[in-house]
């Protein structure tokens, strides 16, 4: 037979109502981008549906990825606002299910597209997803980025005020992938009666410090946010929102500063809490000790880690984030609460200090007791990383283990 055959590209759905960077272009969270060039450079073609266009909407990194944007902004503004917010809220659901849906519909006719997964990415996305799996007859992915429920499991008529996170939860998939964020995301999965040998319990991957990052040069750094090179830094990283808990810092800074002069706190991020958080700074009087860089794209972000002594987190939930799994990698010492599953991770006085709520109080003086002994930060920093090296996977090594587990469902439906 004359002529070549080309082999089809396999057709990835995904939905989702997050926008692609939480913080604008190149900056917030990256599993959603991780996820969708983590496909593209496996040779899948994705076609996203995403309910926000308040952020970028352009994604440059692969030719195979298309991106097709809508949202109703107006509605949004009012979910601020807590009854009335709440309803809103419930509206956005409806018109995100009806909206992405038709969208999807004439995209798939337009372009005579063959969908061979859909993928549901977070709680929003599911309902839609599922509807879709039924009606192209393909396999489903759920994709969470951990879960806020697990509090709310106790707590009488739970399901009405988190309706949504338990719909999603509750729409049948083929394959579920809940982030190990120590969120205990796996324990909500099977106490919702969720099928377990379904779901995959994996943690981010996370970027290497490789060899340009780690010959960046300190002063010059330090030098743009007028720091000198005697000054201790700790830092901060994550959006600004209320249980991210940046205040516990910065109302700790004044008692550390009694005993360290020279002593900044970096905080990289941006979000709602910002005016709040820098009003403290001013009725503390520790402006001049307090580094508000804002949102930084990732690549920007090392500098900041290659010249912090210490990297504190400090969320009410968990602190098993991105953030604190690179700076593990990177070698920092860790100054973290033990919120949901952060023990899994750091082993107080092994790999970082892992202090109880309780405990709170003790905070000045831990980071003065680290800061006045440098043997005790380099070791603990060193262990951090080792363990990092140990059991962290890179975003490729975590994408391939996701590809690898696909591939196994595309099987069973014929579709390879």
């Amino acid at each position: 037979m004359n002529g070549t055959y080309t082999l089809r590209k396999r057709t990835l759905l995904l939905i989702s109502g997050l926008g692609l960077w939480s913080l604008g272009k190149g900056q917030g969270g990256l599993a959603l981008t991780r996820t969708l060039k983590g496909y593209a450079d496996h040779g899948w073609q994705i076609f996203m549906v995403i309910g926000d266009k308040n952020r970028d909407s352009t994604y440059d990194m692969h030719m195979d990825i298309h991106i097709i944007r809508f949202d109703v902004p107006w509605l949004k503004r009012w979910f601020k606002y807590r009854i009335v917010g709440f309803i809103a809220a419930a509206i956005w659901w409806l018109v995100f299910q009806i909206t992405s849906f038709i969208i999807i519909l004439r995209t798939i006719r337009k372009k005579r597209l063959k969908i061979d997964l859909v993928y549901g990415y977070e709680v929003m996305a599911m309902p839609v997803a599922g509807l879709l799996k039924k009606l192209l007859k393909v396999p489903m992915v759920s994709r969470f980025q951990g879960t806020i429920i697990y509090p709310w499991l106790c707590r009488p008529l739970w399901q009405l005020r988190k309706w949504d996170h338990l719909l999603a939860f509750k729409v049948p998939a083929d394959l579920y992938i809940m982030t190990n964020d120590g969120t205990r995301g796996d324990c909500v999965l099977r106490t919702l009666g969720v099928d377990m040998n379904r779901v995959k319990f994996w943690m981010n991957g996370v970027d290497q410090m490789s060899d340009d990052r780690i010959s960046i040069d300190q002063s010059k750094i330090r030098n743009s946010i007028n720091i000198g090179m005697e000054t201790r830094a700790l830092l901060m990283l994550s959006r600004l929102v209320k249980w991210k808990r940046i205040d516990r810092a910065l109302t700790a800074l004044p008692h550390i500063i009694n005993k360290h002069k020279n002593i900044v706190l970096v905080i990289i991020g941006d979000g709602e809490e910002r005016r709040n958080l820098e009003e403290i700074t001013n009725n503390l009087q520790i402006r001049d000790h307090v580094r508000f860089l804002g949102a930084l794209p990732h690549d920007d972000i090392w500098p900041y880690l290659k010249i912090a002594d210490i990297f504190l987190s400090l969320y009410d939930l968990s602190n098993v984030g991105n953030p604190l799994l690179e700076a593990m990698s990177c070698g920092k010492c860790i100054v973290t609460l033990n919120t949901g599953d952060t023990s899994t991770i750091i082993h107080n006085q092994e790999n970082g200090i892992l202090l109880e709520l309780d405990k709170l109080p003790m905070l000045p003086d831990i980071i003065c007791d680290l800061l006045s002994d440098d043997d005790l930060r380099k070791r603990l920093g060193q262990n951090a990383g080792q363990f990092a090296q140990n059991h962290f996977w890179t975003w490729e090594e975590r994408m391939e283990k996701e590809i690898s587990a696909v591939e196994k469902i595309m099987a069973g439906y014929g579709n390879t």
